[in-house]
């Protein structure tokens, strides 16, 4: 079994900024050890995709979505983004 992991922490320990104050990172919390670095998810293709992971966005997914002016919407419920 997992053991889960606070959201709240990580932003803590990482010194991460919060770029969505009206989330509630409280509530969130990490229970997959795994990562994902969308690229399809980027394009609206989300068949199979494992919203319990957290979400990497590196360099090359931030200048996709920087080209495209892709806005991040609320429909898609995730554990966490990192940027």
């Amino acid at each position: 079994m997992s053991e889960e992991l606070k959201v709240e922490k990580i932003i803590e320990k990482m010194d991460l900024k919060i770029l969505t104050p009206d989330i509630d990172v409280g509530s969130k919390v990490v229970m997959v050890p795994d990562i994902n670095r969308p690229a399809l998810q980027l394009a609206g293709f989300f068949d199979h995709f494992d919203n319990e992971r957290v979400q990497i966005i590196g360099r090359v997914e931030a200048a996709y979505m920087k080209q495209i002016e892709m806005m991040m919407t609320k429909e898609k419920d995730m554990t966490a983004f990192v940027i």
